[in-house]
């Protein structure tokens, strides 16, 4: 979730305006000097609330959770337990022929996050959302894979997944994601990201060269595509 945004499955975090917002964290480190390969437990409550400028509760979410981190780098949390609230002034097309009815709409979820040695040359990262969505379900598995050689090459692999179960209808969006940089000397680089979206059949492709000087100043060459590979009906 982002601060200051709402969620979206089909298209990600969708920016509020005139808004209120109050968040709180409570969080606690406790060290276990005495176990080599284990480096703490996070223990920590947070939560958000978003109100229009008129005092409607726009969203909430009160947040349960426990990080595990180890020595290594790796990492999981649990149990990660929500209590969210969703609230629409007025209906909601969240998909094409899929309206959701205007109304308060209070969900229990469970998310869970994980993660091997990102430091090593190959790391594998995953995790879920799960729980009631509007006056539906959602669920949102996701997994990365990593790899780093050295300090020139960077590539990632990422797969999103989201079920949307509605009583107005349902949907399902996968979304691929490439991603690589490779430095030639620590000033000169080239970076791409390669994204298709199952749903819209869309890639999307971004490349950049950058040639940094001193002062932040540089020149960056930024080439952009999108190419449709399904039904021009949509």
């Amino acid at each position: 979730r982002q601060v200051g945004g709402a969620f979206n499955p089909e298209v990600g975090f969708v920016n509020r305006r005139s808004y209120r917002h109050m968040n709180w964290r409570f969080l606690r480190h406790i060290r276990m000097d005495r176990v080599p390969w284990f480096r703490e437990f996070r223990p920590h409550f947070s939560g958000n609330a978003f109100w229009t400028l008129g005092g409607f509760n726009e969203s909430y979410l009160v947040h349960f959770d426990n990080h595990f981190a180890f020595e290594n780098g790796a990492f999981f949390q649990l149990p990660g337990f929500n209590f969210t609230g969703e609230g629409l002034e007025e209906p909601f097309e969240i998909r094409e022929g899929i309206i959701i009815p205007g109304g308060t709409y209070n969900n229990i979820d469970w998310e869970f996050r994980a993660n091997t040695n990102r430091g090593a040359p190959l790391s594998l990262s995953g995790g879920w959302d799960l729980g009631g969505f509007y006056n539906g379900t959602r669920l949102g598995p996701n997994a990365t894979l990593a790899y780093r050689y050295s300090d020139k090459l960077t590539a990632s692999i990422r797969a999103n997944y989201f079920d949307v179960r509605l009583d107005e209808g349902s949907f399902k969006t996968a979304v691929l994601r490439f991603n690589a940089s490779y430095s030639f000397t620590p000033r000169i680089y080239v970076q791409a990201n390669v994204q298709y979206n199952d749903d819209t059949k869309d890639v999307g492709t971004n490349i950049r060269v950058g040639w940094l000087d001193t002062a932040g100043t540089g020149l960056f060459i930024v080439w952009n595509d999108t190419n449709h590979s399904g039904s021009l009906e949509r």
